[in-house]
Formats: C-alpha cells, sequence, structure tokens
C-alpha cells in the first residue's frame, strides 16, 4: 500500500527545501525525512553513512522489519508505489543514492544534479533514476484493511494443522464462491 503521508512530507521538504541542501547528502536528507514522521524507529536501518549502506542494510535485515514494511530487490519503475525509498546499491560510486518516489512520477531528492533556490534538494522524473532496492515503510496513518475471507481461511487452517475432525469440518467451505483456493494441509 502506498505511503501517502511520507510522499507528501517529501514533496513539502522538497519544495521547502528543508534538510541539507548541499549534494552528496540524500542519505541524510531521507533520514531526516523518516524520522520526521517515525521518530526513531526506523534508525538502526538509516543511521548509515552512505546511502548504499542503508539500502544494503534494509535488505540483509529485511527479515526483522516491523509489520508492514516491505524490502524488493527490483529496477522496474512499476514495481514501485507512492511513499517508496528508491536505493542504488549496485552502481553509481561507493556510496550510492537514494530517493524518494512522491506523486506525479516523480522524486524527491537531495542530488548533485539539482542546484536551484533549494540547493540540491529537488525534483525529477521516476524514469531518469536508476535503483535496484525499494523499500517500502508502512503509512502510519493508513487505515487498515480488513481481511479478506481467503487470508481469514487460510489463518484457521494454519490454526488447525493438527486437528483432523477441524480441517474435515473447514474444508466443506473451501469451495464456496466467495472464497478463493486455499492450498489443503
Amino acid at each position: 500500500m502506498a505511503n501517502l503521508t511520507l510522499a507528501r512530507l517529501a514533496e513539502r521538504r522538497a519544495n521547502e527545501g528543508i534538510g541539507p541542501q548541499k549534494p552528496s547528502y540524500c542519505q541524510m536528507w531521507i533520514r531526516l525525512l523518516v524520522q520526521a514522521l517515525y521518530g526513531a524507529k526506523w534508525d538502526s536501518w538509516l543511521w548509515q553513512r552512505s546511502a548504499k549502506q542503508a539500502g544494503e542494510a534494509f535488505w540483509t535485515k529485511r527479515a526483522t522489519l516491523p509489520d508492514g514494511a516491505v524490502v524488493l530487490k527490483s529496477s522496474r519503475a512499476a514495481d514501485t508505489q507512492i511513499g517508496d525509498l528508491l536505493y542504488r546499491t549496485e552502481s553509481g560510486g561507493k556510496d550510492g543514492h537514494v530517493c524518494i518516489r512522491v506523486s506525479g512520477n516523480r522524486v524527491a531528492e537531495n542530488s548533485s544534479v539539482h542546484s536551484g533556490p533549494n540547493g540540491a534538494i529537488g525534483f525529477r522524473p521516476l524514469g531518469s533514476v536508476t535503483f535496484d532496492t525499494i523499500v517500502r515503510l508502512p503509512d502510519p496513518n493508513a487505515v487498515p484493511q480488513p481481511a479478506t475471507a481467503k487470508e481469514l481461511l487460510a489463518a484457521v487452517y494454519g490454526a488447525c494443522a493438527d486437528d483432523q475432525k477441524a480441517l474435515a469440518a473447514l474444508n466443506r467451505f473451501r469451495h464456496h464462491p466467495d472464497i478463493e483456493a486455499v492450498p489443503s494441509l
């Protein structure tokens, strides 16, 4: 799910030039942006010297991320959502790069390609950005979506894995038209 809250904050900060305005401070700009919304919750991943190190930390520690966070290895713009942090860790120098996808198929960033009233802070088209790691943090203001019938049934199957009588009763509901096929145990 898109992180509209983080994207809006990034747009506002980029428009107003809030944050370090010197080139090569992309990781610090993103860290300060995320801290403004989440406090210290993501510091163990973001408190890195470079964007490359932060992107690698998200990837290597992905199994320990808090609920709702997702890390993908992808360089396809079609795989991104608004509010995603886009890391370049595999090319582009020893420090890599990070930006955030915002509305209008753009990214907000601190980059050496900008030199305007906000220094190195600015926007550019999503299609002009090279990245290899997508980090999707959960939107703290998103309304939780109710579980689907398929998700609920899968959870019940998992809870009843050792009870054959309960599984037999559940199997009668597997083919209800409102429930897609759930793998049997």
